[in-house]
């Protein structure tokens, strides 16, 4: 699927009360350049499903030690190195599309971030 089709899968999820859009980047595969355009549109709560950042999750480069990485913007559009609850947001649905498994690295601006998912307790650890 590429982003011009009609149909996009989004997440709608949230951490610690802030809300996130997540999509799976390797489906939608969305350049780089248009992902602030993106987080722009998309996190507008009067014209967009509102949101407080939108995280692009993606297969990791082989090169490096992480198993995915996110590309994460702040509703205005501006990038983000790192952002705890929506670190938890990713890791959750990372594992829940098999993207990592329960203990796994995620990939961000500011270095790689441990995470581990408890589906059980519906927890998730950074």
């Amino acid at each position: 699927m590429t982003a011009d089709q009609t149909e996009i899968i989004i997440y709608k999820m949230q951490g610690s009360g802030n809300d996130f859009v997540c999509m799976n980047n390797n489906q939608v595969r969305l350049h780089e350049s248009q992902m602030p355009i993106w987080a722009r549109r998309i996190c507008r709560r009067s014209f967009g499903v509102g949101a407080d950042g939108l995280i692009f999750l993606e297969d990791a480069p082989d090169n490096e030690d992480i198993h995915y990485r996110w590309h994460f913007y702040n509703a205005d559009g501006s990038r983000a190195e790192m952002c705890g609850n929506g670190s938890r947001c990713a890791a959750r649905l990372a594992h829940r599309l098999g993207l990592a498994p329960a203990n796994h690295v995620l990939g961000t601006d500011a270095g790689p971030v441990q995470a581990v998912v408890d589906e059980k307790n519906q927890e998730v650890q950074v």
